[in-house]
């Protein structure tokens, strides 16, 4: 099952990125660090021309860069919209001082709008529910706190009449929570109470993704996480939150408030 509408060559790029944790590829600056609080991030343009984001803009953090990663290689396997991500150590004699390891989140989008600016039509929105769902689920198990109804970290772009794209990026405030086992989160208005995009999540899809996760197990998960760069997610930290994932994947009807009427089944 395919929560995403990436193109061919995304979905590629996607799979490369999860693949492998690290990339070579030279990349210049081709922008300021962003104003926004926290990391920050530098827009950068690879050796092949893609366009990317490298993130920590400012002061080294290589846990971020191993969560952003590790959130997005998550996405993936599930195949949900969230933008591919390598780590990057090419990071030296550009015209900003990087952090010595950054990630970078790659565009997926050719022209690409924020979602505020985007505007998506109600018939639209209609067609992405189910990726909608999907991310919302998504969100509930990697405890994700960024992402809000309104459109926060969502682009969009129309492809075709009636056909639109949707990126979702920036994980950098995720799997915060798991790295002290097994005590779960608090359940998050952002997850029982989903609003905007979000709100009247399909309980169908919902129940379809919840069993794609609990597909994987505790040693894939294991796996997965101990991909990462040790100095980006050391592995005494990287087993407790691959064991966190494993039994907060067990937890999601209760986190996510399924039983609620803010899920309903598809007509």
């Amino acid at each position: 099952m395919r929560w995403h509408n990436f193109s061919p060559d995304l979905e590629a790029l996607a799979a490369e990125c999860a693949g492998s944790a690290e990339s070579t590829e030279p990349f210049e600056l081709i922008g300021d660090v962003t104003p926004t609080a926290g990391t920050g991030a530098v827009p950068v343009r690879m050796q092949c021309g893609r366009l990317a984001w490298a993130k920590p803009g400012r002061g080294s953090n290589p846990l971020v860069v191993g969560r952003e990663k590790l959130a997005a290689d998550l996405g993936f396997h599930l195949k949900i919209s969230i933008a591919p991500v390598h780590i990057s150590r090419q990071t030296a004699g550009h015209s900003v001082v990087l952090p010595p390891v950054v990630a970078l989140s790659y565009e997926t989008l050719v022209a690409g709008k924020d979602w505020e600016k985007f505007g998506p039509t109600p018939e639209e929105l209609k067609k992405l529910k189910p990726m909608f769902t999907a991310l919302w689920v998504l969100h509930g198990w990697i405890a994700e706190r960024d992402h809000r109804g309104a459109g926060w970290n969502l682009k969009g772009e129309r492809v075709a009449k009636g056909s639109v794209h949707v990126s979702s990026f920036d994980y950098v405030q995720s799997l915060n929570d798991q790295w002290r086992p097994p005590d779960p989160p608090a359940p998050h208005p952002d997850w029982n109470n989903p609003t905007g995009v979000y709100a009247d999540p399909d309980l169908t899809v919902a129940a379809k993704v919840i069993g794609q996760i609990r597909g994987f197990t505790a040693e894939r998960l294991k796996a997965i996480v101990g991909a990462l760069p040790p100095d980006c997610m050391p592995p005494k930290e990287g087993n407790a939150l691959a064991c966190g994932l494993y039994e907060r994947g067990k937890q999601l009807e209760s986190l996510l408030g399924l039983r609620s009427p803010h899920a309903k089944k598809s007509p």
